[in-house]
């Protein structure tokens, strides 16, 4: 079974932000730790902070998302704000990887995002569906060839998103 749920927080201070989304999520999940969590924040955030409180509240260190010029959820939109998903699931493996100089070499980007990913290449069938969430700077461009040289790091085992 899958779960989800949303979150939000108006709170100015990161540290509180934080600590108010990943008590939510994990009052949503009754109690339960988070395998994973997708945020976007407002600039106006001090990330280390707002991430250290969220994670540790949430119980997840599997934490991907960016700044945001406009927060929203389900049921509440602002600006200034934080935004949260929480994710859990008995039948999903979660992890972030992350690409460095995009704009200077996407397929390196590429290689670094994918060697976080699980179960790539091999007999490795336990997972037989896998897919990645691809959150791309769009300043620094280069986004169609960083899909195209994900799909070649993970030999075309993954289907992408975002």
């Amino acid at each position: 079974m899958n779960e989800t749920i949303t979150a939000m927080s108006a709170d100015p201070d990161s540290e509180r932000a934080g600590a108010q989304l990943g008590r939510a999520i994990r009052d949503g999940f009754g109690g339960a730790a988070a395998d994973a969590v997708v945020v976007f924040a407002s600039a106006q955030h001090d990330y280390p902070q707002l991430l250290s409180s969220l994670s540790r509240e949430a119980g997840t260190h599997v934490i991907a998302g960016s700044s945001s010029a406009g927060e929203f959820s389900d049921s509440a939109r602002g600006e200034g704000r934080v935004s949260a998903l929480g994710l859990r699931s008995a039948r999903m493996r979660f992890a972030v990887g992350v690409g460095c100089d995009l704009s200077r070499d996407p397929a390196a980007a590429a290689r670094g995002a994918a060697a976080s990913f699980h179960g790539i290449g091999g007999s490795n069938r336990t997972m037989p569906y896998r897919a990645a969430l691809v959150m791309a700077d769009a300043l620094a461009g280069h986004a169609d060839a960083v899909v195209e040289e994900l799909t070649i790091a993970t030999g075309g085992d993954y289907r992408f998103f975002g």
